[in-house]
């Protein structure tokens, strides 16, 4: 929406003088003034935060959030929400435990209804969904691939696109960066030679390059780890990580490590820093880091 805006303007009107014929010897000069070029209305930062109980239900809130914030509205969705995304125009998804994925078309209000409710492709469960620049859906399954559902959506959507790796234990972060890389997290690896934890009780990043169809960049296994969510900027990614008591956020950085693109974890040591490890196509390069810990949700910032 554009602000109206009004435009000044300075009429000169010159004093009339009589000619010969009655008229004006001095015509009203043409109106002057300053043309304003409007500015757009900045469309409105919102936090969306699924509710994964069986109310289901995603609240709105705006930012800054604060110690008095309140919600906007709730919108009523499906039962035990574990992911909600929004795209570009404002539109929303959301999946649940069962593998049911749900959209939503902008604007949200408490009066939303879902446009179209379809299968996460036949996977059992719902991972993290990422919106495309073009508004595609990029779905974990928590199983061996990653669905991807091209848009306009319907009842009667399916993948697209099956993204699979031999990789895969656990599909369920996904983040896509401006060049439309793919970055999926994946928990559940290891094995006693390769996680001094043991086998299932590690995790690791893979990141795949459009279209999708190459070999990954697979970083490293993380021990006593299980990557849930990720975020990934121009400069970083951030996965949110739920083993043990506590849950944590790890950061990897964007490093280029001599002659190929990967990610630098950046974990809690005491001492000096780490070289950089090159293994086939795993790539990393550690550095001390302090890990931040937060209570996890699923959430969303949109605008």
């Amino acid at each position: 929406m554009l602000r109206r805006v009004f435009i000044a303007a300075t009429i000169v009107v010159a004093a009339a003088v009589t000619g010969c014929n009655g008229g004006s010897t001095n015509p009203p000069a043409f109106p002057t003034g300053t043309l304003v070029t409007p500015s757009p209305t900045p469309i409105p930062v919102h936090l969306y935060v699924a509710n994964d109980s069986a109310s289901g239900a995603v609240v709105q809130y705006s930012l800054p959030i604060t110690g008095a914030s309140t919600q906007n509205f709730s919108i009523a969705t499906e039962a035990s929400l574990v992911t909600v995304a929004v795209d570009a125009t404002g539109n929303m998804a959301v999946g649940n435990i069962n593998a049911n994925l749900q959209f939503f078309n902008a604007p949200l209000s408490a009066a939303s209804a879902p446009a179209a409710t379809f299968a996460n492709g036949g996977g059992s469960n719902t991972g993290q969904i990422t919106f495309s620049a073009a508004g595609d859906m990029f779905v974990g399954t928590t199983g061996n691939s990653v669905k991807v559902f091209t848009h306009p959506f319907s009842n009667a959507s399916t993948p697209s696109l099956s993204i699979t790796n031999a990789a895969f234990v656990s599909t369920i972060g996904t983040a896509l960066d401006a060049a439309a890389n793919l970055y999926v997290s994946n928990p559940g690896t290891g094995t006693a030679l390769t996680c001094s934890s043991g086998a299932g009780s590690c995790s690791d990043l893979l990141v795949f390059a459009p279209p999708y169809t190459g070999a990954p960049i697979v970083t490293p296994n993380v021990a006593s780890t299980a990557y849930r969510k990720i975020a990934v900027s121009a400069t970083q990614l951030i996965a949110s990580q739920v083993a043990g008591a506590t849950g944590r956020v790890d950061v990897y950085s964007a490093d280029h490590c001599g002659e190929r693109a990967g990610l630098r974890h950046y974990e809690r040591r005491k001492h000096a820093r780490g070289r950089g490890a090159r293994r086939g196509r795993q790539l990393v390069c550690r550095e001390p880091f302090q890990r931040d810990r937060y209570d996890l949700r699923s959430a969303v910032l949109s605008g």
